[in-house]
């Protein structure tokens, strides 16, 4: 039987499905690759080699959904985003770098029953108002009715959380989608943004020394089946919506945060 070389991580095998399948997602979505892959990445690798190994990866797969639907660009959201993001993130890689792998396990479990729970209680709430129940639909907002103060709130924290969790998306995601912009502009100028943070993630980690040999040559082997991925979730945008899978997927990922959540509390 084949042994693998000591400079690939054993955990390999089971990431490139991982790593298929939700950059497939984000093909799909626009958004979700880390916010999937993250936690189950990080019941084998731990929390912060999974967060260096995702990083590294979504350099390639955001450039490519960005690239794909260029011609979509709204670089003055991306810009008013982007900016307050990346000026978070050295803060949040300061607490990856002297956090505990409990304490982070903890915090992501956290974050993802703030952000995912959110959305699945939002999701409840739009099925609740369908049903006929006497709940207020919400407005979108209007372009003209995007605010910079919630722009550099969003993107800051935005910015602490991919710095500590590898997870940038939800809290963006969210606010995008309420200031009425269109499927494919969501998809470009979120992953624009996401290029960059990934960018200026992987240096200040690389500047810190926090990036192991292993994780790089792991990260590498794992960019192709990723983008692959990709191509594959763009190629099904038009064909499957996006609102069947994106329900589904938060609710696994509410019961995945508060499973973290206590057994990091536990083992803390």
């Amino acid at each position: 039987m084949p042994v693998m070389p000591d400079w690939i991580a054993p955990w390999f095998i089971p990431a490139l499905a991982m790593m298929f399948f939700t950059a497939m997602f984000q093909g799909t979505t626009g958004f979700g690759m880390a916010l999937i892959c993250t936690p189950l990445l990080a019941a084998l690798a731990g929390t912060r080699t999974a967060v260096e190994c995702i990083t590294l990866v979504a350099t390639t797969t955001t450039a490519t959904i960005a690239y794909s639907y260029r011609a979509h660009w709204d670089l003055k959201r991306a810009i008013w985003l982007g900016a307050p993001l990346l000026a978070g993130t050295p803060l949040g890689v300061l607490l990856l770098k002297y956090l505990t792998d409990t304490q982070l396990k903890m915090g992501l479990g956290v974050v993802l029953i703030l952000t995912s729970g959110t959305f699945v209680a939002g999701w409840l709430r739009r099925r609740t108002a369908e049903a006929g129940a006497q709940v207020p639909d919400e407005k979108p907002l209007t372009p003209a009715h995007i605010s910079p103060a919630i722009c550099i709130a969003v993107g800051g924290t935005s910015g602490v959380l991919g710095g500590a969790t590898g997870i940038t998306g939800p809290l963006m995601a969210n606010y995008l989608i309420r200031t009425g912009i269109s499927r494919e502009s969501f998809k470009v100028t979120l992953n624009l943004i996401f290029t960059a943070s990934a960018l200026w993630r992987s240096s200040c980690y690389l500047a810190m020394g926090m990036i192991h040999r292993q994780t790089v040559c792991t990260a590498l082997l794992l960019i192709p089946v990723a983008v692959l991925g990709t191509h594959a979730g763009i190629r099904m945008d038009k064909r499957i919506p996006a609102q069947h899978f994106i329900p589904l997927v938060h609710v696994l990922l509410t019961g995945l945060g508060v499973w973290m959540a206590v057994s990091g509390f536990r083992q803390g």
